[in-house]
């Protein structure tokens, strides 16, 4: 007698497991995307520009926290009715996961509204917050293309972990993002100490966009935290190899607010 694994209708069921993750990968990579973006752009754009109301208008969309919780719902759904194996597995469980980080760049987002108005965009004393702007969505953009193209090759692709590849050039441009926004605080820190916080355009309290300003810097550098662990879920679900994520582990906790 064969053994069940090998039986036709142990093959079938397999088959059909395998099709549904499929599904649910192209589902979920069609739904990740930028810290709450909107047919405005995303609260980012909108807070280098300094537009206050166009930031208001991406955050109170709140379709990215919409299109999370659908993902959500489907690794569930999924996990739960189709009992997934191997690659599978690692890639619905880091397809939540990822989902969770996007969360928190939902819960950034609504802040960087809120920063909009007060800090003008563009640049504040030594601090050109526009070019870390910049730095932040390219590091993250750079998370989601990895996750995307995981997703379109059904959740098996080793070059992912190769040194020049998406996952690894997150952790550069992240690392990179580290140390600018590092040296920006420390610059915004000695502006402060002296009394050189600028000019405040249009009468707006100097001080007060100093410390949105600052406030901003160390957003920025969260959200290059949290792409840096989304490349390190599509690392772990392409290779099963979670080293990434366990070398951000003591930098995600002392960022936390």
């Amino acid at each position: 007698m064969r053994p069940p694994s090998s039986s036709p209708a142990a093959n079938s069921s397999s088959s059909t497991t395998r099709r549904r993750s499929s599904r649910t990968r192209r589902a979920s990579a069609s739904r990740t995307t930028s810290p709450a973006s909107s047919g405005d752009g995303t609260a980012l754009d909108a807070f280098v520009e300094g537009d206050a109301e166009r930031a208001d208008r991406v955050v109170k969309s709140r379709d990215l926290d919409a299109r999370c919780a659908e993902v959500e719902r489907a690794c569930v759904r999924t996990i739960a009715l189709q009992n997934p194996v191997a690659g599978d597995l690692r890639f619905l469980l880091s397809s939540f996961a990822v989902a969770a980080e996007c969360r928190g760049l939902s819960a950034l987002a609504d802040r960087f509204g809120q920063y909009a108005l007060a800090t003008d965009g563009g640049r504040f004393g030594p601090v050109d917050v526009r070019a870390l702007s910049e730095l932040a969505v390219g590091t993250l953009g750079t998370a989601v293309d990895a996750y995307r193209r995981l997703a379109a090759a059904d959740g098996r692709d080793s070059a992912l972990a190769d040194d020049d590849g998406p996952c690894y050039g997150t952790v550069r441009r992240g690392e990179r993002l580290d140390r600018f926004c590092a040296n920006a605080t420390e610059a915004l820190a000695r502006s402060g100490a002296s009394g050189e916080s600028g000019d405040a355009p249009g009468g707006r309290d100097a001080g007060g966009r100093l410390v949105a300003t600052a406030l901003a810097v160390g957003d920025l550098r969260r959200v290059g935290i949290h792409a840096v662990t989304i490349a390190g879920r599509v690392l772990y679900a392409a290779t099963s190899d979670d080293g990434l994520t366990d070398r951000y582990d003591t930098r995600r906790a002392s960022a936390r607010t």
